[in-house]
């Protein structure tokens, strides 16, 4: 039988993606599917969603009891939004086209169904990065890239320990539920759903007694080693970050307006004044490259010297403040263009961010150097 829920290893550019990596695209795209209420944003989301749930050759078998659970809850949430919020779609939307009148309050209006329908989208849009998340994930990888970004391992390995127990709850469900059948107590589909539910008894209470004996065991074992008394740990699962992801998108969701001399998040502005004659996604393929070559630039010469944390907020800096602001200067309207300016092949905007590391610390510094003034 198969397990719900539960990482697989599997070969795909998905599964070598460090853990924060994924868990910052999930909570950026969460967060922007439930800011927006456009709903060509939506769709477009929702595609994309599908696609790269696609790529991560996750198989209905890990996610389909989920999946209908979520539906399941999906439609008492629209109905409850139409019961308790009759009218929120009109309010929305500033205009009232009836459809069918109910009784009393209760009006189905176009401007309601197209309410609830974006709120459904905004579901389907996220449930496909959540899934994609916990099944590509390897939990022990996950809490090490979390702790290499500054959270604490105490919490990192309570994270893995709970996403590690997901397979785990369901092996004991199995063998619990297979010993009551051993039994003569029905539990397969030939019993009535009223008679299973009464039954259910006979494997919940066991499955929490030995859950509660395995939190005992790991808790136990846990305590022996001395666990939480120092302040940092090693992981043997931990992999590299990849620092061009802040920079694409710090300048997508963030500083991508300043190109524009004003503040765009998420690119909905108006570029017409560029005249651009390349379509704008196509223009901001070109201005990311460039944003993140960059921020790369800046690497060679800070590598070993500086701490990692320190360099990712670095590399963020350079691509939400400084590179929209000199793009601005030189691709979007600003004082270097109008003094009939020309970056040649993106030189001007990629090297402005080296002289910043010219007062470097040397590789082979000892603790406490600081270069001596000039």
């Amino acid at each position: 039988m198969s397990k719900v829920l539960s990482y697989e290893e599997k070969d795909t550019w998905i599964h070598r993606l460090s853990g924060v990596t994924k868990l910052v695209f999930f909570l950026l795209w969460s967060i922007t599917s439930m800011l927006s209420y456009d709903t060509r944003v939506l769709l477009v989301m929702l595609v994309c969603s599908l696609i790269i749930f696609k790529m991560s050759r996750t198989e209905w078998r890990q996610v389909g009891t989920v999946f209908k659970f979520i539906m399941f809850f999906l439609v008492i949430n629209l109905l409850a939004i139409f019961i308790f919020s009759p009218d929120q779609g009109t309010k929305i939307y500033g205009t009232h086209t009836e459809l069918v009148k109910i009784a009393g309050p209760y009006v189905i209006t176009t401007e309601q169904l197209f309410y609830e329908f974006n709120v459904m989208v905004k579901y389907l849009t996220v449930i496909p990065a959540v899934f994609m998340f916990i099944v590509t994930t390897n939990p022990s990888e996950f809490a090490a890239s979390m702790n290499r970004v500054g959270i604490s391992y105490n919490i990192c390995y309570s994270v893995a320990l709970a996403l590690r127990y997901i397979p785990d709850v369901q092996d004991e469900y199995r063998k619990i539920k297979h010993a009551q059948e051993a039994r003569g107590i029905e539990m397969s589909s030939k019993a009535s759903l009223i008679d299973r539910i009464k039954k259910s008894s006979t494997i919940l209470f066991p499955l929490i007694f030995s859950s509660m004996d395995r939190i005992d065991v790991v808790s136990n074992a846990m305590e022996l080693r001395g666990f939480g008394k120092n302040k940092k740990r090693t992981w043997y699962m931990g992999k590299k970050l990849v620092e061009s992801a802040g920079g694409k998108n710090s300048l997508m969701f963030g500083g991508t307006g300043a190109l524009i001399g004003g503040f765009d998040p998420f690119i909905q502005g108006d570029y017409s004044h560029l005249g651009l004659d390349i379509p704008l996604w196509v223009y901001i393929v070109f201005q990311t490259v460039f944003c993140a070559t960059a921020a790369t630039i800046v690497s060679g010469s800070m590598a070993e010297r500086t701490n990692f944390k320190a360099y990712c907020v670095y590399s963020a800096a350079i691509s939400l403040v400084v590179y929209p602001i000199c793009g601005h200067w030189m691709w979007g309207g600003g004082w270097l263009q109008s003094m009939g300016f020309h970056d040649f092949a993106g030189s001007a905007a990629g090297g402005h961010p080296p002289w910043r590391s010219y007062r470097r610390i040397p590789r082979s510094a000892p603790p406490g150097y600081r270069p001596r003034s000039r």
